[in-house]
């Protein structure tokens, strides 16, 4: 989850940072943050594919991999934004452009539907896990 956060935290940069607010992402600056969110984001869909692997070799249903791929495809997504994102980071911290500054703020802008798409996948899939475990 905090891979998404951080993306929220960027967005908040330019404005913390002009009124001296120290947050996670000023203190490692934005390439490093954006950098942290693939990190993060990426281990987690390795560690939750790994879990639902696990479960589908205990003998859980195979039609169920359908969630494989849908929170392989949600984190596809999300880590082609957070790429971008980065990519944007690095060009700002290099060149100070206000307009590198806008397009950072615009794409982050889009980080609550991040969240949405990365996170909900996963939960239904756990929900649809958590039900399994009480049907016959």
């Amino acid at each position: 989850m905090y891979s998404l956060i951080l993306p929220t935290e960027i967005r908040d940069y330019f404005e913390d940072s002009a009124t001296g607010i120290e947050t996670i992402t000023i203190r490692i600056g934005l390439v490093k943050a954006s950098f942290l969110s693939i990190v993060f984001l990426g281990a987690g869909g390795i560690l939750t594919g790994a879990a639902f692997l696990f479960k589908l070799a205990c003998g859980l249903q195979p039609m169920l991999n359908v969630f494989i791929l849908t929170i392989t495809v949600a984190d596809y997504i999300v880590l082609r934004k957070l790429k971008m994102l980065r990519s944007l980071s690095r060009e700002y911290a290099s060149s100070k452009k206000s307009s590198r500054a806008q397009d950072i703020r615009r794409l982050v802008a889009q980080s609550p539907r991040w969240i949405i798409l990365a996170s909900q996948s996963a939960v239904f899939m756990s929900l649809i896990l958590l039900v399994g475990k009480f049907l016959p």
